[in-house]
């Protein structure tokens, strides 16, 4: 399988073709936060904290889901894609139910707490 050439965060990445942007970032150390994109689940795209700035790109990727592309630029980290983030991450938080059995079992709402397998 041929690899693909691309550059995270001005890292020089080589990988796999059909890997995501997500899984790039990780073989290179580059950590891009996410909630739904867990090793032996398919990726969601649905908590969309995984956003990343792609050059020449008008709008935000999610990480989790777009497959790499030969000379690819991605940006993982900006101060717009911490308040997208914290924008996303705060809405999550306004949608949780109070009453929520994981969050009364362990105790709190912390975003540590949450368990995406209790979780609906």
């Amino acid at each position: 399988m041929a690899n693909v050439n691309l550059t995270i965060n001005g890292i020089a990445v080589s990988v796999p073709t059909g890997t995501t942007i997500l899984d790039a970032a990780k073989s290179a150390g580059v950590r891009i936060p996410t909630l739904c994109a867990y090793e032996g689940m398919g990726p969601h795209a649905s908590c969309r904290l995984c956003i990343v700035n792609v050059k020449g790109d008008d709008k935000e990727k999610l990480a989790c889901a777009v497959k790499v592309a030969e000379g690819m630029n991605v940006t993982t980290d900006s101060p717009e894609l911490f308040d997208l983030r914290k924008a996303t991450l705060t809405e999550m938080f306004r949608q949780h139910k109070v009453d929520c059995h994981h969050c009364a079992r362990v105790g709190g709402s912390r975003i540590e707490d949450l368990d995406p397998w209790f979780c609906e």
